[in-house]
């Protein structure tokens, strides 16, 4: 045998694991799970839940995924069969993936570590998401948990149980139920959370529930024992921040020492700049605003400098900025690297971090008793919570369809949201009632809204600051409006505040002074409006026609004379319903698809309101939502909604139909009818008369999309909806098409 052919034949031994190639793995990993074996191998395991994917990040690795790697990544991955697996990352302190779970969906094989011993915490985010959380040792069980019972966080290894008990016990968490296939495992998981003042309750995988509740009071007792006594140390906690594309970091959750060779030497809070030296380096930095990393940093050595805007708690970024300034500044790039790692939590004690708004409760919402607290948080949590709404305020007399109730609504509720969505409710008969501004006026808590018949520009300087912010402002009619209040409305819709200048006397000196008014949004709008909206308001209100529906009126004279017990029982629940929700922040996260139809994106004010109405159906839902750092995260529930009624306004813009002949339409569509008759449409819609239909009819067919039958004398006529116009008669349905329902991960 030759040489070289025996060379060929030994054996290739592992090399070292790069810190490196965690990050660089997980990163095409996620790239992979748009692909069809992605989605398939993340829906076996369970975990396809949107708030699985926004807590645990997860990715795919095919089969081939070392053609990727080069030659010496491979040998590093020696022994270790990834291909095929769903992989997990680990983060540490900083936010970046030190280490990797894979796991098989179709086999029990599970990678629990790339290393010895594990590093970093999967989904640090569940220890500030929920006061109740499910813990598991068993990586495979977790989407299963998740959805069977709640939040689920994975203990890899049981030497940082006591890290993780810690951890949980900062971040909020009051109750545990720990699910292990060994029972000597799930009693080191409880007596760790015990020792972190923790409730747990052990739970066999067969679903017998073991009698081992530790008391929370005994836990807090003994803490403060232990905190009283001089010899006792309180135990650390590695507090992790949540790992996204703008590394939020909290200052307090870094505990590395300031060296003695870096320094602070002048730090501007106006300008937000802050200047720190080693020797004879010097780095000119960016301070950060809201806890963030990202920053632009100036090294400077004589005169040599270097400069780059990149993610501070990013290892990568930080190695790649420091191999480029060496060539500048001929300084080691380890040494560059160091100083940058040391720079980070020096430059976060500098940035003040706002403190989160506190969550509306029961304790800070008047007069709510506990059963009524009960009931509107039930409805609150119910799946069918938007639909259940919509009955109810057709139940009240609103008068609108189902769609058109689901836009009025979610307009209301977006006073909550950062950005409102605004809403006048337009009608060419000027005997139109508009029912459904008195309905919202009415179920809104009075705190909560400015119901107004006619609006001045004065009326919205001369208040308080806040008098505004998170409002719902009810117009009657948008007809009295002068200039100069819609103009005050344009502003405070595009800026979200108002400022003016008043000139008056000082009554001690007789002075004249100048005085800045100002008022603070954000603030929903819900107005009325008989024919066409003002040109000034024309860009800021989604126009929504009110169809003259002949049956309506008679529906409204029944409820008008029906008993108002009832009513004010509705009222009521939906004005502690409506406490229970708090203004927050919403994220739509990067797994959800926001590739929305080109007839969307092309309004621009249709295409703004789709986003206030993801965060509105969002913050409705807010009791059903995972939360990162007190920002609701939005679902695929929540696009769907809010594309499926855009689509309904953008069909009707887009073929120029009356509300008539639109609501005909949706009936039609709703009912699969490709030819029909005039008992269809009374079948379809039994309200309406038969002049309403002639009208409708007519109208289609002028803009062919229904053709008429020929008939005969005691024949009835037969109509045919035109094949051609199908596509753009399934939007007037409010279907949302696959591109916008399926979920993809993107990478």
């Amino acid at each position: 045998m030759s040489p070289s052919h025996a060379a060929l034949r030994q054996p290739l031994t592992p090399l070292p694991l790069d810190p490196r190639l965690p990050q660089q793995l997980h990163a095409y990993a996620e790239r992979q799970m748009a692909t069809a074996a992605g989605q398939a191998a993340l829906a076996a395991l369970d975990l396809d839940r949107p708030e699985i994917l926004a807590a645990y990040r997860p990715g795919f690795l095919p089969g081939d995924y070392r053609h990727a790697l080069r030659d010496d990544q491979r040998r590093m991955l020696l022994g270790r069969d990834l291909g095929g697996c769903i992989v997990l990352p680990a983060f540490d302190a900083q936010g970046s993936v030190v280490d990797l779970v894979a796991m098989k969906p179709r086999s029990n094989h599970v990678v629990p570590t790339l290393w010895e011993a594990p590093r970093g915490v999967c989904a640090p985010v569940l220890a500030t998401a929920s006061e109740r959380l499910c813990v598991t040792t068993v990586a495979r069980w977790v989407g299963r948990l998740f959805r069977e019972i709640g939040p689920t966080a994975l203990i890899r290894d049981l030497s940082m149980v006591a890290t993780d008990a810690a951890r949980f016990a900062a971040g909020g968490v009051q109750t545990v139920e720990v699910r292990c296939r060994l029972s000597s495992e799930a009693e080191i998981l409880a007596a760790a959370l015990q020792a972190g003042g923790i409730e747990a309750r052990i739970v066999t995988d067969e679903a017998m529930v073991r009698a081992y509740t530790i008391g929370r009071t005994a836990a807090l007792a003994a803490r403060r024992s232990s905190a009283t006594a001089p010899e006792a140390a309180a135990p650390a906690v590695a507090a992790v921040p949540v790992p996204s594309a703008s590394a939020v970091l909290v200052p307090a959750a870094i505990a590395v020492p300031l060296p003695a060779d870096l320094v602070l030497v002048r730090h501007d809070a106006k300008a937000e700049s802050a200047v720190f030296q080693r020797g004879e380096a010097v780095y000119a930095v960016q301070v950060p605003w809201g806890g963030r990393s990202t920053v632009a940093i100036t090294l400077t050595l004589g005169a040599a400098s270097h400069r780059d805007r990149f993610d501070l708690a990013v290892a990568p970024q930080r190695l790649r900025f420091a191999a480029a300034a060496s060539h500048r500044v001929h300084l080691p790039p380890a040494d560059i690297a160091r100083d940058l790692e040391r720079l980070l939590p020096m430059l976060l004690r500098l940035v003040e971090v706002k403190p989160a708004e506190p969550v509306t409760t029961t304790a800070t919402v008047p007069g709510l008793t506990a059963a009524e607290h009960a009931t509107a948080l039930a409805l609150l949590r119910a799946p069918d919570l938007l639909p259940t709404l919509v009955v109810q305020l057709d139940a009240l007399g609103a008068g609108l369809p189902a769609d058109a109730m689901a836009w009025t609504l979610l307009a209301a509720v977006s006073r909550l949201a950062a950005e409102p969505v605004w809403l006048t409710l337009t009608s060419a008969d000027p005997a139109e009632r508009f029912s459904a501004i008195d309905v919202l006026g009415r179920i809104t808590p009075p705190e909560a809204q400015l119901h107004l018949s006619r609006l001045t520009d004065a009326a919205l300087f001369h208040g308080d600051a806040d008098g505004l912010r998170h409002k719902l402002l009810l117009l009657d009619d948008l007809a009295p409006l002068t200039p100069a209040a819609a103009t005050a409305l344009r502003v405070l819709h595009t800026r979200g505040r108002l400022t003016t200048s008043h000139v008056q006397r000082d009554a001690v000196r007789g002075r004249m002074r100048t005085r800045i008014l100002a008022a603070d949004g954000p603030i929903a709008v819900v107005s009325a409006c008989v024919g066409a909206v003002p040109e000034a308001l024309r860009h800021q209100l989604v126009a929504l026609p009110v169809a003259a529906d002949p049956g309506q009126r008679a529906c409204d004279l029944r409820r008008r004379f029906a008993p108002p017990v009832a009513a004010d029982a509705v009222i009521r629940g939906l004005h502690q319903l409506q406490r229970l929700l708090a203004p927050a922040a919403v994220i739509i996260p990067e797994t959800l698809p926001l590739d929305l139809p080109p007839i969307i994106v092309r309004d621009r004010t249709l295409h703004e309101a789709v986003v206030g109405l993801i965060a509105a159906s969002a913050l409705l839902h807010q009791h059903q939502r995972l939360r990162l750092d007190g920002a609701v995260v939005a679902t695929t529930a929540d696009v769907a909604v809010a594309v499926r009624l855009a689509l309904g306004i953008a069909g009707a813009r887009s073929l120029g139909l009356s509300p008539g002949a639109q609501q005909l339409m949706q009936a039609l569509t709703a009912a699969g009818c490709s030819t029909f008759t005039m008992e269809d449409c009374a079948a379809a819609l039994p309200t309406w008369t038969r002049w309403a239909f002639r009208t409708a009819l007519d109208e289609l067919a002028r803009l062919d999309l229904v053709a008429p039958g020929r008939t005969g004398q005691g024949k009835q006529r037969t109509y045919a909806l035109l094949a051609p116009q199908l596509g753009g008669l399934a939007a007037l349905g409010g279907a949302v098409p696959p591109s916008v329902t399926r979920e993809v991960v993107n990478g």
